[in-house]
């Protein structure tokens, strides 16, 4: 999160028995609007701006033509909060201290941009790179701090059922529930990425595991309007653990290890919980129509189409097999030197198949960590991803997944596609699963 500390600020200011032609000159030569007027202490005590120099003496002290400002800021405020006294107080600039003393002036405009950028307007949080600042200015002060790493729990289902507009209120209500969760002097809380949130916190690993506790909840869920089913998500922690200074001072790095760590222990708690019911029967896989050519070196070309149903199909039409294996989680980023994970429901088990960016695209690593999971469900078949290819199609994305098999030692070339309707990461997989799955 953004604080004015952070900010690029102009630090110049002037004594008081220094002249108006000194400040006209170091404010045109800066282009700002005004200028602090600090005592031997560096402590504010007036402010000049261009409305008190025009038509002063060149040779008159700034000291006795500073005005007071209507308000002062704190260094430690959040841009947010620094934009909400502007309004409140009606003013173009405001003084920025830290503590007593005097830092720099600061505008309406120079808050403008970092304010677009910082935060999301649909949960009204900042976005992770809030995280990342504070977060290595903690850990290149030496305060050991831990991370949550928060993860809604099939969010496409929402989006696919409710449509995109209801997907979007239990992203608010889930960030309003967090908010209530966190308190401000320790823990920083921002939206990650479409349906993740994070938490980094100064608090001790006890402490931040019974905040963990609180998000949690009962496990009831959160009830959203318009919404069936109860919300749930799940919450994986890392840090908060070190007792011992750091050797090193890379923040930057130690926060993202930090964050990635978490990420995984979210990843990890996901799998367990889907394990606790792997004797549910799986869930019919939530496609659209799907249209797959099948080439086979030891049998002639087929064409098979997939649509949703949950009734016997006919078996006189080539069918893709999607009753047997679902995407159960996916997680992914556009980090170069991340880790994608697919954890795919085959036959009542969960498999978990990881693949490293290592320059892959991010669909392309979504395929790839798909086939390692469908090779873990099914020991006894090898999955190469030929190609994966994400177009668009009107007001539509369409997957297509080139995927070879070789399955007791007949090996299979099969072409899948599907329109993304909703999540594309998910749509992905599924293409993949389709492909494998094709008879």
């Amino acid at each position: 999160m953004y604080t004015l500390e952070s900010l690029p600020l102009i630090h110049v200011w002037l004594d008081a028995d220094q002249l108006a032609s000194t400040a006209r000159i170091i404010m045109d030569g800066y282009r700002v609007p005004s200028i602090g007027i600090v005592n031997s202490n560096h402590e504010l005590i007036g402010m000049v701006s261009s409305i008190e120099l025009a038509g002063a003496p060149k040779d008159a002290n700034v000291g006795r033509l500073m005005v007071q400002p209507a308000g002062t800021l704190d260094s430690a405020m959040t841009v947010r909060e620094a934009a909400g006294e502007f309004v409140r107080l009606e003013c173009d600039f405001l003084p920025v201290l830290k503590g007593r003393k005097f830092l720099a002036m600061v505008t309406a405009r120079d808050l403008l941009g970092r304010l677009r950028e910082s935060f999301d307007p649909m949960t009204d949080l900042p976005w992770s790179d809030a995280l990342r600042d504070w977060g290595t200015e903690k850990l290149e002060h030496d305060v050991e701090i831990a991370v949550l790493f928060i993860d809604l729990n099939h969010f496409g289902v929402f989006n696919k059922e409710y449509g995109h507009v209801v997907g979007d209120r239990v992203i608010k209500e889930v960030a309003n529930h967090l908010k209530k969760k966190i308190d401000r002097s320790t823990d920083v809380l921002v939206r990650y990425g479409g349906d993740e949130f994070a938490i980094g916190t100064v608090r001790t690993r006890e402490e931040a595991e019974a905040l963990m506790t609180s998000i949690l909840g009962d496990q009831d869920g959160l009830r959203v309007d318009g919404v069936d089913t109860p919300v749930t998500f799940t919450v994986g922690i890392h840090g908060g653990l070190r007792s011992k200074g750091r050797r090193d001072v890379h923040g930057a790095s130690n926060l993202d290890n930090l964050v990635n760590l978490a990420s995984r222990d979210c990843l990890a708690r996901k799998i367990r919980r889907d394990q606790a019911v792997v004797d549910a029967p799986a869930e019919t896989a939530d496609l659209v129509e799907h249209s797959v050519e099948v080439t086979e070196t030891a049998a002639p070309t087929a064409t098979a189409t997939a649509t949703r149903q949950e009734t016997e199909v006919d078996r006189d039409v080539r069918t893709v097999g999607v009753m047997n294996a679902v995407i159960e989680t996916i997680q992914a980023d556009d980090e170069p030197g991340s880790l994608t994970y697919v954890v795919v429901k085959a036959e009542g088990k969960l498999a978990v198949g990881v693949s490293p960016k290592m320059g892959s695209s991010r669909s392309e690593s979504i395929a790839i960590a798909t086939g390692k999971a469908l090779e873990k469900a099914y020991p006894d078949t090898k999955v190469t991803i030929d190609s994966v290819t994400v177009e668009r199609a009107g007001s539509t994305e369409l997957v297509t997944a080139r995927v070879r098999t070789v399955r007791e030692g007949l090996e299979r070339d099969v072409t899948a596609q599907a329109e993304a309707n909703g999540d594309l990461d998910e749509t992905i997989g599924l293409v993949v699963i389709s492909a494998f799955l094709a008879e």
